[in-house]
């Protein structure tokens, strides 16, 4: 139910205004290990979103940011193939290929979120990274468009898992090995003030995705993206969103996230809001050596309870969308 291995997991740090260069070197070099770029339109931008609109612009915004030492994580919705073309142009300006990128293609979530089925080039933006030995997943399977409108725990993983299960078929017909399909796909959930619902909602979600690869005939680990939930925040007190972020990023780490967004506490601030966000996860890392276990809630009696609650509850909603098709019950409005 786990992370594979144990270790600290990766504090990824969101980049959703346009800003100096040097305020998004200055993540880098006070906390942050990755970036996650937020465009303008993705369901996960709320109302904000980079408006960078060529190389030269995205460019200039990164500044000193080196990609071959910085993770990147992409987030654009139905946007999507445009921002995978805007990082492989600015690739192919600095001459360097990332270290590692995710480039976050998602038709599912963002049809969730729009209204509206756009294609995006996935199994070519696949043999592409593959072709180039770029680390990192291009497909992402992603349920917290359903957390943020509402959706239960078992709601928002049957999503995603009926994401995961879409970009399978998707890259197995097009030619791609199950196994490379796998291993280039990866899932985002979110995590809210319910810490034992978020720590069993995260474990359901390793067993449920073996289920799933292993039925593709694959092996591979899952890739798992926790951001914070927006909807849990208070915006009339926003100090007390410090509290709820806390306990949000303890479950996402105890949970076994891969890497973890924390939100910021206000909207307004954003320098410390952003900062806020970064020490949280420090402190939870180099002072509460939470990434010193894989699975840490391993053996509790409540936490195994409930994790088989809502892996149940969440495989039964996933069998019904898988049996109506997901791109049906999204253009029909079941889902919605």
């Amino acid at each position: 139910s786990g992370r594979p291995v144990a270790g600290p997991w990766r504090v990824v740090q969101r980049i959703a205004h346009d800003q100096t260069p040097a305020t998004v070197a200055a993540e880098l070099m006070n906390g942050a290990d990755a970036l996650s770029l937020v465009f303008a339109g993705a369901p996960d931008a709320f109302g904000a979103g980079l408006t960078t609109a060529t190389a030269d612009d995205l460019d200039a915004l990164l500044g000193e940011v080196m990609l071959d030492h910085c993770p990147i994580y992409v987030s654009a919705g139905a946007r999507g193939a445009g921002a995978a073309a805007l990082l492989a142009a600015l690739v192919t300006k600095r001459r360097t290929l990332p270290r590692e990128l995710h480039l976050g293609l998602d038709p599912y979530g963002a049809a969730l979120a729009t209204g509206e089925l756009v294609a995006l080039p996935i199994a070519d933006a696949v043999a592409a990274v593959q072709s180039h030995g770029v680390d990192g997943t291009v497909a992402l399977a992603d349920g917290r468009p359903v957390a943020e409108a509402g959706g239960t725990p078992a709601q928002e993983l049957a999503f995603a898992l009926a994401a995961f299960a879409g970009h399978m078929e998707e890259l197995t017909d097009a030619g791609i090995d199950a196994n490379t399909a796998a291993q280039r796909t990866a899932m985002a959930l979110s995590a809210s003030q319910g810490q034992f619902t978020t720590i069993a909602k995260l474990r359901a979600a390793r067993r449920l995705h073996a289920m799933v690869v292993e039925a593709f005939g694959a092996s591979a680990a899952l890739e798992l993206w926790v951001t914070t939930q927006r909807r849990m925040l208070s915006h009339t007190d926003p100090t007390t969103n410090l509290l709820r972020l806390t306990i949000a990023a303890f479950s996402a780490a105890v949970g076994g996230a891969d890497a973890v967004t924390v939100l910021p506490y206000a909207p307004d601030g954003r320098q410390l809001a952003s900062r806020m966000g970064r020490n949280v996860q420090r402190l939870l890392l180099e002072e509460s050596h939470l990434g010193v276990i894989a699975d840490p809630a391993a053996g509790s009696g409540a936490v195994e309870a409930l994790t088989e609650e809502i892996a149940a509850a969440a495989w039964a909603k996933f069998q019904a969308l898988s049996h109506v098709g997901l791109k049906q019950s999204l253009m029909d409005g079941t889902v919605q």
